[in-house]
């Protein structure tokens, strides 16, 4: 596959991330929820695979409230699934500095891509 057939593939993803179209899933955390498709997450994610796949109540109502996870994370975590790469700034903490911040922001990053089983993120 040539660079630009995958920029182009990458771009799609983009675009049916931002608009939600086609979605067969929501992720729920805190405050916020994704409209994802399960395509896209099971594909990279034995965890979310495991859940879509079973018979269980997340399945069949397509929706997942990850109660345990910050929103700001889960944000970036779906950003790599459908973009093959996430934002590592961030605003806060104020008393970090912005290279600790994104020390932080990775290492949580890391710490969500094994608790939902990612190995590439």
């Amino acid at each position: 596959m040539s660079a630009k057939n995958h920029q182009d593939i990458i771009n799609g993803l983009a675009q049916i991330k931002a608009s939600g179209a086609y979605h067969d899933f929501v992720i729920r955390c805190v405050h916020r929820s994704w409209r994802v498709h399960r395509l896209v997450i099971c594909l990279q994610s034995d965890f979310f695979r495991k859940v879509c796949d079973g018979n269980s109540e997340e399945a069949r109502k397509g929706e997942i409230t990850l109660a345990e996870s910050d929103p700001g994370i889960v944000d970036r975590m779906i950003d790599y699934l459908y973009l093959s790469d996430y934002s590592d700034v961030a605003a806060s903490p104020k008393d970090l500095s912005p290279h600790k911040r994104r020390l932080v922001i990775n290492a949580l990053v890391y710490a969500i891509a094994d608790q939902y089983a990612i190995p590439h993120l």
